[in-house]
């Protein structure tokens, strides 16, 4: 009876979030990662070993990658050509930025990325529900970035101004 009202997706969804979020927040090599996406040449010059750090973090997005995929496999039971889940990346980094994860790096958090992966299912289903041309749906979604960034660039100047004021 669960699997008819919680869908597979969602349990893994889960357990993937929890074991990121502990691993980033509470573990020593995840804090380095967040040290190293800050600044790189400043975590090599504090004693972190940045290479297999590096190594380490490409291993573990090919991971949570290769999950997807068989996510997604399994969701439309079968695979097409290369070009299947084209685009895809533009969501995820839409759903990052939109879930307050910086492009300069060094900051974000598991639950808002969520969050903002909801946020960006919700556009696409708003741009379907208002009949909205499908071809716009990536300048909704481009839109979307926009204004992450933007937001992003504010509090960033914002706290900039607030430490030269405290300085």
């Amino acid at each position: 009876y669960v699997k008819d009202v919680i869908p597979a997706s969602l349990i893994v969804l889960v357990v993937l979030a929890i074991g990121v979020a502990a691993y980033l927040h509470f573990s020593v090599q995840g804090r380095h990662m967040f040290a190293m996406g800050a600044n790189e040449e400043g975590a090599r010059f504090s004693g972190i070993r940045v290479v297999p750090l590096k190594i380490q973090a490409y291993m573990l997005c090919g991971l949570v990658t290769g999950i997807a995929g068989l996510l997604i496999a399994f969701k439309v039971n079968s695979l097409g050509p290369s070009d299947f889940g084209n685009s895809y990346e533009l969501y995820a980094i839409a759903g990052a930025v939109l879930g307050g994860c910086s492009l300069r790096g060094g900051s974000g958090n598991v639950l808002a990325i969520v969050i903002g992966s909801a946020l960006i299912m919700v556009l696409r289903n708003l741009v379907n529900i208002l009949q909205i041309p499908s071809e716009l749906e990536f300048v909704v979604i481009g839109i979307a970035i926009l204004v992450g960034v933007c937001v992003d660039e504010l509090f960033a100047r914002r706290a900039a101004t607030r430490a030269a004021k405290a300085a």
